[in-house]
């Protein structure tokens, strides 16, 4: 016979961990501050919406962006007729539509983006 491992434990010798102390709170991180809307402010005094994207300097007056078919047809996926409003040169347009080209077309997707992202320079709809 040979003698086997002692397997046999006494729960009573082990000692339980203790339990760990709480975590100190946190500080919450502090949060980027949000842009504020522009927009009604600019609407009450006449003052017009201005922005500079990718080096095309955008001047808008707040009533422009009160376009019911503007606003609804970008909401659907169309920025065309948002975007002549918000940049009427055509120079300007196409300089700014030739920096959504992907290949040998033009990205919806960067066009919508970049919509959107002036809407954001010129402080609309934060």
């Amino acid at each position: 016979m040979t003698d086997a491992p002692d397997t046999d434990f006494d729960d009573d010798a082990q000692e339980e961990a203790a339990p760990a102390p709480a975590p100190k709170p946190k500080k919450k991180p502090k949060k980027a501050k949000k842009p504020q809307d522009r927009l009604p402010k600019a609407e009450a005094r006449g003052e017009i919406l201005t922005a500079v994207y990718k080096d095309v300097t955008i001047l808008v007056e707040p009533e422009t962006l009160d376009d019911y078919d503007a606003m609804s047809q970008f909401a659907s996926g169309m920025p065309d007729r948002l975007l002549r409003l918000l940049v009427p040169n055509d120079r300007d347009r196409a300089r700014l539509l030739a920096t959504c080209r992907k290949g040998n077309r033009t990205s919806l997707t960067s066009v919508l983006e970049m919509t959107a992202a002036i809407l954001q320079e010129l402080g609309a709809g934060n």
